[in-house]
């Protein structure tokens, strides 16, 4: 694999694609759930905004 000028051996990017450090592992969890808390709110507020839109629409 050709990154900018320097050639890189793929199994190593494999390698380190898959093994990353701890820290970014937690930041990865963070972020996750942070989006399933906010994904969960979503159909509770769908169905409090339609009767808005029917009769504003």
């Amino acid at each position: 694999m050709l990154i900018g000028k320097k050639d890189y051996p793929i199994g190593q990017c494999c390698v380190d694609v898959m093994n990353p450090d701890e820290s970014i592992l937690n930041e990865i969890d963070r972020r996750v759930s942070l989006f399933i808390s906010a994904a969960r709110k979503l159909p509770a507020e769908k169905q409090t905004a339609q009767p808005l839109l029917r009769r504003n629409g």
